[in-house]
């Protein structure tokens, strides 16, 4: 098995980080609206799938944002068939009804998981990740 080729951190903090702030805008994904989310059955109470994609979606970290009590911000974590991941951003702008369509935020050779996300200021957000990049370090962006 060979490794993933290695992978410059700065420039991916550099894409991370316009990726975020473009997806926190509305700008990413802007032509594709937010989808209808089932509501809970509240016999039973299961819950609803927020995305529904190809592989397997896990990790999640969600997120209100002060200014903005409807909003949430969704990152999570989506494997492939080879077990390698990319991070995903999804928002709703509506209290958790309505989901837009996810978009990827992070996905490079170097299978990036884990992301936690916090809110450093007014519109100012903090993503931090596991990638394999020079032996699986945590990045900030």
């Amino acid at each position: 098995m060979t490794s993933p080729p290695p992978v410059r951190p700065r420039l991916m903090f550099t894409r991370t980080v316009a990726a975020l702030l473009a997806a926190l805008a509305g700008v990413a994904g802007a032509n594709t609206g937010p989808t209808p989310v089932p509501v809970p059955d509240p016999l039973t109470g299961n819950p609803h799938a927020v995305v529904d994609g190809p592989g397997n979606d896990y990790q999640v970290a969600v997120l209100e944002p002060r200014e903005d009590p409807d909003q949430r911000i969704a990152v999570f974590e989506r494997l492939g068939a080879n077990d390698f991941g990319g991070l995903w951003l999804t928002r709703s702008d509506d209290g958790g009804k309505n989901w837009h369509t996810p978009t990827l935020l992070l996905g490079t050779a170097a299978n990036e998981r884990h992301p936690s996300l916090v809110q450093a200021g007014p519109e100012s957000f903090l993503l931090a990740w596991l990638s394999s990049a020079g032996g699986y370090r945590i990045h900030l962006a």
